[in-house]
């Protein structure tokens, strides 16, 4: 990459290995920016390069991330779905063994039951408090 002196007079830039100025520079005895802009140009690419990795890995995590809201999503929505069923289940059974009970009259057998049971405690002294 040329330096700036070298660049604005349109001629070819050439640092000898080891030296820290062009010759253009070197005869000035001036600063050469031309190993400056080299090495800032490096920086910046290993800096980019760094920020592409971790913006690579950040989406790899939040691919696994995502995903893992899925599968809990899917979880979730099959247990309720099961959660649902079994409330559903539960009145129905619970309505039908209402129903069986008043279709065979077993109602009015047991509270004659309970009425008798209550009266003998009663005749015995024992108080009828069911708490």
């Amino acid at each position: 990459m040329p330096c700036t002196r070298c660049f604005r007079a349109k001629r070819t830039c050439r640092i000898a290995e080891g030296a820290k100025a062009c010759q253009g520079y070197k005869n000035l005895k001036r600063p050469c920016d031309g190993l400056v802009v080299t090495s800032s140009r490096k920086f910046v690419e290993e800096k980019e390069e760094q920020a592409s990795d971790t913006l690579l890995g950040l989406h790899e995590k939040l691919a696994r991330v995502q995903a893992e809201v899925a599968e809990a999503a899917g979880r979730l929505s099959r247990i309720r779905a099961i959660r649902k069923k079994v409330k559903e289940r539960y009145v129905e059974t619970f309505s039908r063994g209402m129903q069986e009970l008043e279709e065979d009259d077993v109602l009015p057998t047991l509270d004659a039951h309970e009425s008798g049971v209550v009266s003998d405690l009663q005749f015995q002294g024992v108080e009828n408090n069911p708490d």
